[in-house]
């Protein structure tokens, strides 16, 4: 977890997306997909400091699939799709972007392939997690930004944590998600030194726990699972599979 999630976020758009996280760049514009796979772009939260020293907020796209600054061009090194919690303040990779560069990924939902027996045969049966309420959830992430002679390439990773209730039922790993709340305090712009990130990495370790009852899980259909002839945008993905 987590390979393949859900950015259906037009529906929040108007009514409470910018109004809750203070996104300021409102002529940003989004096509939903109900299927992001690595490597695909997508929407992320970030916040910085202006040239004023004010806190801006900006939503932008980013690459999924995490490439730190020191990836040369043609490297051909895995980007790391997911940051464990576990590693967060111990792994070199994920330490300086832990410090200085957290985001949030937005989306309605995620997707795990569960294999199961269908007509005597095992196969990847993909289901999906998302608040039983349809909210947005908002997972922890972080990015690198990496410039490059065509311009910026801004990559990200999204941060795990161990699976519980109806997200555990599925996999033993599953986003680490974020209260609106907790989306400011992640999103902050300060640096952190060492005693900051071990602080930061057990508030997430508990924050994340806040919302882990009230996901729910159900199969949708397999035409989900190969990503060469699936169509993104079709919002059948994540209606229920017939029984």
């Amino acid at each position: 977890m987590c390979g393949r999630y859900v950015a259906e976020l037009k529906t929040f758009w108007a009514d409470n997306f910018w109004k809750i996280y203070r996104g300021q760049d409102v002529s940003f514009e989004w096509e939903d997909r109900f299927s992001v796979a690595p490597s695909n772009h997508a929407p992320i939260l970030r916040e910085h400091l202006d040239e004023d020293g004010e806190v801006r907020r900006v939503i932008e796209t980013a690459k999924w699939g995490y490439e730190a600054p020191w990836v040369t061009e043609g490297d051909k090194k895995p980007r790391p799709i997911n940051a464990t919690i576990e590693k967060l303040n111990t792994s070199g990779m994920w330490k300086p972007p832990l410090s200085s560069q957290r985001i949030v990924v937005p989306m309605s939902g995620y997707y795990e392939f569960v294999p199961t027996m269908v007509d005597g045969k095992e196969v990847k049966v993909p289901h999906f997690i998302h608040h039983r309420e349809g909210a947005l959830l908002m997972a922890a992430g972080l990015c690198s930004a990496r410039e490059t002679p065509e311009g910026w390439v801004h990559t990200y990773t999204i941060v795990t944590r161990p699976g519980k209730d109806a997200a555990g039922e599925v996999h033993d790993r599953m986003p680490a998600f974020l209260t609106a709340e907790g989306v400011d305090h992640w999103l902050a712009p300060e640096k952190l030194d060492q005693g900051g990130r071990a602080e930061i990495v057990d508030w997430l370790e508990a924050e994340s726990e806040r919302l882990t009852p009230d996901l729910v899980e159900y199969a949708v259909d397999r035409k989900l699972n190969n990503t060469r002839t699936v169509n993104p945008f079709d919002p059948t993905l994540i209606l229920p599979a017939p029984v």
